[in-house]
C-alpha cells in the first residue's frame, strides 16, 4: 500500500473491527487468535463428486430447496436467482472462507464476509433496504449458504457433539464502507442464520 493511503486505511480498518456487530456491544476487535479461523479453505463433492450415477445438482432444485426451506425474506432474490441459466453441476466445491469465529458471549461459530461494494457516500446508503439489494443482485445468499455448509462440515469433524441448532450463529456480510461505530447500530452489516433444515437440504 502507497504510504499516502496508511492513514485513511488505518482507520478505515480500525473502524470495521470497533464497530459493534449486534445489540450485546460484540466487536471483532475482542477476539482471540485461538477464537478465529482465517481464510478458511475447503473442498467438499457435489452430487457424488466424480461417480457419474449420481443424480447431479441442478438449478431446479436448488431453487425448490430455497422455497421450501428457506425464509419468505429471500424471495426477492430467488426471482432473480431463478433466471439463472445452469442445468446441472457434478464434481467437486472449492472456495474458502474470509473468515469464521466462535463469539466468546455465546460460543456460536459465525461466517464473515468481507464485502468492499461502494453503495453511496454516506452512512443511509448501507441501510437495510440497501444492503437487502446488493445481496440479491449479486448472489451472496447462495455464497453464504454454501459457506455454511462448508464451517458446519469442517466443524462436525472436528468439535465433538456439534449441531448447526446449537453452535452455528449465521453469517455476517460486512460491507466495510458502510461500517463505523458512529453509524446506527447494522449499517453496513448483512445478518443471517440459514436454517439447519435448509442446509441439510
Amino acid at each position: 500500500v502507497d504510504a499516502v493511503h496508511a492513514p485513511t486505511l488505518t482507520a478505515a480498518l480500525q473502524a470495521v473491527l470497533t464497530t459493534p456487530l449486534d445489540a450485546s456491544g460484540f466487536t471483532l476487535s475482542r477476539l482471540a487468535p485461538r477464537e478465529r479461523l482465517p481464510e478458511l479453505a475447503f473442498v467438499f463433492p457435489v452430487s457424488g463428486g466424480y461417480h457419474a450415477k449420481e443424480i447431479a445438482f441442478t438449478h431446479r432444485a436448488l431453487v425448490r430447496a430455497f422455497r421450501q426451506y428457506g425464509p419468505p425474506a429471500l424471495e426477492s432474490w430467488l426471482q432473480r436467482f431463478d433466471a439463472v441459466a445452469f442445468s446441472s453441476v457434478r464434481g467437486f466445491l472449492s472456495g474458502s472462507l474470509d473468515l469464521a469465529f466462535r463469539a466468546p458471549h455465546d460460543q456460536r461459530w459465525y461466517i464473515v464476509d468481507w464485502k468492499s461494494n461502494h453503495l453511496g457516500k454516506t452512512a443511509r446508503d448501507y441501510g437495510p433496504r440497501q444492503l437487502r439489494a446488493g445481496m440479491d443482485e449479486h448472489h451472496y445468499h447462495l455464497q453464504y449458504h454454501l459457506y455454511a455448509i462448508a464451517l458446519c462440515r469442517y466443524l462436525a469433524q472436528r468439535q465433538p457433539g456439534f449441531t448447526p441448532e446449537r453452535d452455528f450463529g449465521g453469517a455476517l456480510y460486512l460491507f466495510l464502507r458502510g461500517m463505523h461505530p458512529d453509524h446506527p447500530l447494522g449499517t453496513g452489516i448483512y445478518y443471517d442464520r440459514p436454517s439447519p433444515s435448509l442446509l441439510l437440504e
